[in-house]
């Protein structure tokens, strides 16, 4: 009997051992508030807790704002899980609490209009001059680098998403800025592509796009390229994939056909 119980706890170590070390590939929470932990920190396998996310439904949304509070390794890609999430659960009859849209912190702020802006038609508010001025301080600054780099990915993600949700905010000119500046982060590229697709129908976007896909020092080509994809046919698709091609920009040929 002894002998019996030293081989079940001995297994049950083992057992637990293999599941500390693998927590991050099964983990996604089983509280919402983990859930919203592995969400929010987006870590290599934090897109898992998306799914988990939108199972809670908009109950979710509250732990999302509270528990940013004491959150502070926001990144983009807890940005991007966070906006999937709210792209994929009902919020129709969320009522937020009030003090959501006064709070003084510009993370928190943004992820109210992120789910405003989902269903509500003037999401903006009665200003939107305002609005629109104070995403585009929020894209300067963490373009400026005066945040920490996790805060200020997260925070330039959402903002330029925000940015790109409406062409009344007549921002064209100043997310072109962004796509020419050449010491921004690839990933802010990317964000800046996506919002531009809002204004795609413009020769000069579209023309901008073209030749930041052909620039040897642009490396957030597949956005630009769906960005593209919206105005483009498929000879001048395959036109640009091979200019882009010949430019033989290292492990682009892999990225690329691998879209």
């Amino acid at each position: 009997m002894l002998q019996i119980r030293k081989v079940m706890l001995i297994l049950l170590a083992i057992i637990f051992a293999v599941a500390l070390l693998t927590k991050d590939v099964w983990y996604f929470g089983f509280t919402k508030h983990q859930t919203v932990n592995t969400l929010l920190e987006g870590g290599k396998y934090s897109s898992i807790s998306v799914s988990k996310a939108i199972w809670h439904g908009d109950s979710i949304l509250e732990d999302v704002y509270t528990i940013s509070e004491s959150l502070k390794s926001f990144n983009r890609n807890g940005a991007k899980n966070l906006v999937e999430v709210i792209e994929g659960i009902d919020i129709g009859s969320t009522t937020l609490p009030s003090e959501m849209e006064s709070s003084a912190a510009d993370y928190q702020k943004l992820f109210v209009f992120l789910i405003l802006s989902k269903n509500t038609q003037d999401w903006w508010g009665s200003d939107i001059e305002n609005t629109k001025q104070y995403l585009l301080n929020i894209v300067s600054r963490s373009a400026e680098k005066e945040l920490s780099v996790a805060v200020q990915s997260y925070e330039f993600e959402i903002a330029t998403r925000l940015l790109g949700k409406s062409k009344l905010f007549k921002v064209e000119e100043e997310l072109l800025s962004l796509l020419y500046t050449d010491d921004l982060p690839h990933s802010y590229h990317a964000s800046v592509c996506n919002a531009l697709i809002s204004y795609i129908d413009s020769e000069q976007v579209k023309e901008s796009l073209i030749k930041r896909f052909l620039d040897v020092n642009f490396y957030a080509a597949i956005p630009a390229y769906n960005a593209l994809s919206y105005v483009i046919n498929d000879e001048e698709a395959k036109s640009l994939l091979r200019d882009r091609l010949a430019l033989a920009i290292p492990n682009d040929e892999a990225i690329l056909l691998k879209h």
